[in-house]
């Protein structure tokens, strides 16, 4: 009998083995290393994959049929319709970013969006990419999610992006730029160019190690004279 370890999150090795698609035992070895909370969590968003795009009446508006069925039939958690919608929206969009690659793998906008994908999963991005496996196509194959992880841990430099915190503050932009965060028209303006420094960051050749300095010259280059 194979001994597994327990591991809290999905690391390259496992997710190789998940995605073995030819070798079913090595994909449940791989599925019984994860905890329980995480392994009940795939199971239950793949069994949903096919009603993400449903919905039910329910009150003043529809009602994804996803989270009825998490909350009505299964009575389940808020917590649980969270998760599962996001592990599905990741999916999608990972597919999509998967089947872009070979054509624009120096696409900085393709880099951001897998990136901004990445921070909306956190540690169980990998899972999505899971869930991904079992919606090939003849557009996406398994070697296209194999490229795509790659691309994200090596090549873009990735891992754990979605600890990143932008470097500047508002007041830091408000220093830079001259604003007053009091002034309507420049808070604003200050949550505009927050949110594209944080893209910025995203965008560098390795995210963990943007500067601060740089992004201060950059918003001063981009944004002081607008």
């Amino acid at each position: 009998m194979a001994v597994v370890r327990k591991i809290s999150s999905l690391d390259h090795q496992t997710l190789s083995q998940m995605l073995r698609k030819e070798d079913v035992q090595q994909q449940l070895v791989a599925l019984h290393s994860l905890s329980p909370e995480w392994r009940r969590l795939v199971f239950l968003a793949a069994a949903l994959t096919p009603l993400r795009s449903l919905s039910v009446e329910g009150g003043k508006k529809p009602l994804p049929l996803i989270e009825h069925v998490i909350r009505v039939a299964l009575k389940g958690t808020i917590k649980d319709v969270q998760e599962v919608s996001v592990l599905l929206d990741c999916s999608e969009e990972l597919r999509q970013v998967a089947a872009s690659l070979p054509a624009h793998r120096e696409d900085v906008e393709l880099k951001l969006r897998a990136a901004k994908c990445l921070r909306r999963g956190g540690e169980q991005w990998r899972l999505a990419l899971v869930l991904a496996a079992g919606e090939l196509s003849e557009t996406l194959s398994m070697e296209d999610l194999h490229a795509l992880e790659r691309e994200m841990m090596n090549s873009w430099a990735l891992d754990k992006c979605w600890e990143i915190k932008p470097l500047l503050t508002g007041n830091d932009i408000c220093q830079i730029l001259g604003l007053d965060k009091k002034n309507k028209e420049d808070g604003i303006r200050i949550g505009t160019i927050s949110r594209e420094v944080l893209d910025w960051q995203l965008s560098q050749l390795k995210p963990m190690e943007a500067k601060k300095e740089d992004c201060q010259e950059w918003v001063k280059t981009k944004f002081a004279s607008s």
